[in-house]
């Protein structure tokens, strides 16, 4: 006899449980939606400009001379010069690199000389932190002997804090965009699902003014650096 009902009952249950997932079943086939929330999708950008504070020049030496080790040694004599001018500029020895080091053998094909004679190329990589000395920094290499001013780099000592303003500028921008969508449906957002940052890179800026000739005392204008960001943001709705 309680066999029977155990048995009663284990089919009742079976049979309950059926019936509530044909109920579920039926529900999501008259509203596949349901459960499932309303989003939107938008991409924010925050931009802020500020001005650089510290500048990067490339500054180069070539030497040539039929002797090679006197083509090394010229050009070993007037970089020395440099570096020590450098550093009475109040540049440090951290901020004084070697980029570059080459010598070998050439030929004046220009005069068609068949002499041979050796080149010794030599370029200083020097950050300049105190930015208003990069025009006398500059005079001085070039009064010395350097006859190579590659290229000029404008960047920042420290974005951090800036980028993340303009992050926050960013995540403003996809708001207001996200409401006007929202307005659009007529339902309010309910709030944010996900945020994905966009890779970023630290802000530089070149200035190529000299390297076509190295040439007396001029302005160095440092211009603005714009450091960007940018965010994909998800809201519910």
């Amino acid at each position: 006899m309680k066999s029977e009902k155990i048995i009663t009952l284990g089919l009742a249950l079976v049979i309950a449980i059926a019936l509530i997932m044909n109920v579920m079943t039926l529900n999501r086939m008259a509203d596949p939606g349901a459960g499932v929330p309303n989003t939107l999708s938008v991409q924010g950008s925050g931009e802020i400009k500020v001005q650089p504070d510290i500048a990067v020049i490339n500054i180069g030496l070539e030497t040539r001379d039929p002797n090679a080790a006197q083509a090394q040694e010229k050009n070993n004599v007037i970089m020395a010069e440099v570096t020590g001018a450098m550093k009475d500029l109040g540049i440090e020895g951290k901020d004084i690199k070697t980029e570059y080091y080459n010598m070998y053998r050439g030929y004046d094909y220009n005069t068609g000389s068949e002499a041979e004679f050796y080149i010794v190329n030599n370029t200083l990589k020097i950050t300049v932190r105190a930015i208003e000395d990069v025009g006398r920094a500059i005079d001085t290499a070039v009064a010395l002997g350097a006859n190579q001013i590659n290229s000029i780099q404008f960047t920042l000592s420290d974005d951090a804090g800036l980028y993340k303003e303009a992050l926050a500028l960013a995540l403003e921008d996809a708001g207001e965009k996200a409401e006007g969508l929202a307005l659009a449906t007529g339902r309010p957002l309910k709030g944010i699902v996900s945020i994905a940052e966009s890779t970023s890179q630290s802000p530089v800026m070149y200035d190529y003014g000299y390297a076509r000739e190295a040439a007396a005392a001029s302005p160095i204008e440092t211009g603005e650096l714009e450091i960007r960001a940018t965010v994909q943001v998800i809201y519910e709705y």
